[in-house]
């Protein structure tokens, strides 16, 4: 999928206002997977497809995060 599609997503936004709250790339990165992970256990996405837009979406979250473009 490309990635500005990915990026116009809802849950792109949740997981970006994550990443910026946190002082730096490693921190966000653990935030960003615990909180991923308690979600996903509790089936808070409601369906495994919409468990993996919302990865999906974390990863280029994290990946601008790392590489600037946010």
């Amino acid at each position: 999928m490309k990635k500005d599609k990915i990026r116009a997503r809802l849950s792109y936004s949740f997981w970006l206002g994550i990443v910026k709250s946190c002082p730096n790339l490693s921190v966000a990165n653990n935030v960003c997977h615990e909180v991923y992970k308690r979600m996903d256990d509790r089936m808070m996405f409601n369906t495994e497809q919409q468990s993996r837009w919302d990865k999906e979406s974390m990863d280029l979250a994290l990946e601008d995060f790392s590489q600037k473009r946010t």
